[in-house]
């Protein structure tokens, strides 16, 4: 049974989601980012003075005291009265715990991500924290973009971007390095790209899912038969989420070493623990780096892409 479940969770395109709601919008997360779910006990609570409206305060979780963020609130829903049926998800993603306040849980979903959709530009325009949508069972579940949300409560970065590379010989052979960044989430995409063009990889092509990214590859496969070249030609390395609409970042991962051996993958999620580090090998990935270490993803660039790279 278990090397079944890692089957379905490596390059399968399968994820579980939890179904939660508030008011009577269900919305969906993740399963590998909650760590437990509760019943919201007021008296349990520490409210902080000075702080982000949506931050009620801190909820014990094991030994530590994790922000509490009243979804309801943040996302300027009409908010419950009713302390004693919500529910708290404590989280667990960039190397942070969080706990989310909302109105119940439903059940856990497990869908292929080509069920879940990008989100309409028209509808991204008013609410620039969802990243996905699904139906099920005749209703419509919204994914929320949780690392935005945290972004905008912190009111700082969601990656903590480090000094200036100063090693003038490997900075200045960046710069006709060709990578590709896909990331369902418009802040993280930003982030990133600016700061790999900083450290002079001034040419990334980005995508917002695994799909639109795979499509590339294929335009460029056909390009390069054409024109008598490889796919080598035209793109040296890709750098992608794991969580993302249509296609995720494993099963990117797994139908490029498929199709494409040679060109280095390089996992940047979330969600890294040994059990991510496992479904990563499994689908050839060069490499799995959490998001909030930016310098190894840089370091990780350099050595696979480098030819004369020493990373000091």
């Amino acid at each position: 049974m278990a090397s079944q479940e890692i089957l379905l969770d490596s390059g399968t395109n399968e994820v579980e989601l939890l179904e939660f709601y508030l008011g009577g919008q269900s919305f969906g997360i993740n399963v590998e980012k909650i760590k437990q779910i509760v019943k919201f006990d007021t008296d349990s609570m520490t409210r902080l003075p000075n702080c982000y409206p949506s931050l009620m305060g801190t909820y014990p979780f094991q030994e530590f005291l994790v922000p509490l963020i009243d979804l309801n609130k943040h996302l300027n829903r009409t908010q419950t009265q009713d302390f004693e049926q919500q529910i708290v998800l404590v989280c667990e993603f960039n190397n942070a715990f969080n706990c989310f306040l909302v109105d119940g849980v439903n059940k856990i979903h497990r869908l292929s991500w080509s069920e879940i959709h990008g989100v309409p530009p028209t509808l991204l325009k008013h609410n620039s924290r969802l990243v996905g949508i699904y139906s099920i069972q005749e209703k419509e579940v919204l994914l929320l973009d949780f690392e935005k949300i945290i972004i905008e409560i912190k009111q700082q970065n969601a990656i903590e971007i480090p000094e200036k590379d100063e090693h003038q010989e490997r900075f200045e052979s960046r710069q006709n390095i060709r990578l590709m960044l896909v990331d369902d989430s418009i802040v993280i995409r930003k982030l990133v790209k600016e700061f790999l063009v900083r450290e002079n990889y001034k040419n990334i092509n980005t995508f917002e899912n695994g799909a639109a990214a795979y499509q590339e590859l294929i335009k460029l496969r056909d390009q390069g038969q054409k024109e008598g070249q490889d796919l080598s030609s035209y793109l040296d390395l890709i750098v992608t989420d794991v969580e993302m609409p249509e296609m995720d970042g494993l099963t990117l991962c797994r139908k490029i070493k498929e199709d494409f051996p040679q060109l280095p993958v390089l996992i940047f999620s979330s969600l890294v623990n040994a059990q991510i580090i496992n479904k990563c090998n499994s689908v050839g990935a060069s490499g799995c780096i959490n998001k909030q270490n930016p310098a190894e993803l840089l370091g990780l660039i350099d050595q696979l892409v480098l030819q004369n790279s020493s990373p000091e």
